[in-house]
C-alpha cells in the first residue's frame, strides 16, 4: 500500500507539471469546430479533461488525495481561519493553473461559502464539526463588519440551500427557517 502510495504522488505531481506546461501552450483555449449549413457557423467545445480532473481525487493534498476543489492553497490566511481541519495543495502550482483545476486560492466569504456548500454536499457526520463552525466564525466575522447587499445575497444562500449543520438527534444539515 506504501509502494502504490508513494507511485501515486510521483503521478499527481508529473501531472501538475505537464498541465503547468499545457495551460502555457493554450490549455483553457476550448477547440473551434466549423461547419457550413446555409452559412459558416463556428462552435467552442470545452474539453472534458477539465471537468474529469475537477471531479476526481487526485490532486496531492495535506489530507490526501482530494478533489481540486476541497483543497486550499497553502497560505496563511486560511491557516488562520481553518488551522489544520482542511486540506491544503502539498505542491506550490501555478496561480493560473490553481484556478483552472477550482483550487480554492483565498479565503474570501464567496470562497468560504462555496466551500461550506460542497461540504454540506457530503453526509453530515462525514464533516467535521470544529470545521463547520470555523467557517461560521467566519462568516459572521465578515458578515457583521459588511452589511451591504452582497452580504445580505450570501447570507440567502443558507435559506435556499441546507449548509447549517445541526447535532441532535444525529448530524444533519438543514435550511434555515
Amino acid at each position: 500500500s506504501g509502494r502504490s502510495d508513494a507511485a501515486n504522488r510521483h503521478r499527481s505531481k508529473a501531472l501538475l507539471r505537464w498541465l503547468e506546461r499545457a495551460l502555457g501552450l493554450g490549455l483553457q483555449r476550448p477547440a473551434w469546430y466549423s461547419y457550413h449549413y446555409r452559412r459558416w457557423f463556428d462552435i467552442g467545445i470545452e474539453s472534458d479533461s477539465r471537468r474529469i480532473l475537477q471531479t476526481a481525487a487526485w490532486f496531492p493534498s495535506t489530507q490526501g488525495f482530494r478533489r481540486p476543489g476541497e483543497v486550499f492553497l497553502n497560505r496563511k490566511e486560511a491557516h488562520e481561519i481553518f488551522g489544520d481541519t482542511v486540506p491544503y495543495a502539498a505542491e506550490t502550482i501555478d496561480p493560473r493553473l490553481a484556478e483552472w483545476l477550482g483550487v480554492r486560492q483565498s479565503a474570501t466569504v464567496s470562497e468560504v461559502l462555496g466551500y461550506l456548500g460542497q461540504l454540506a454536499e457530503r453526509p453530515a457526520e462525514e464533516v467535521s464539526a470544529t470545521l463547520v463552525q470555523r467557517i461560521y466564525t467566519f462568516l459572521m466575522e465578515r458578515w457583521r463588519a459588511d452589511d451591504s447587499s452582497g452580504s445580505r445575497e450570501d447570507r440567502g444562500q443558507f435559506a435556499q440551500r441546507p449548509m447549517i449543520r445541526v447535532e441532535h438527534p444525529t448530524a444533519k444539515w438543514v435550511l434555515r427557517d
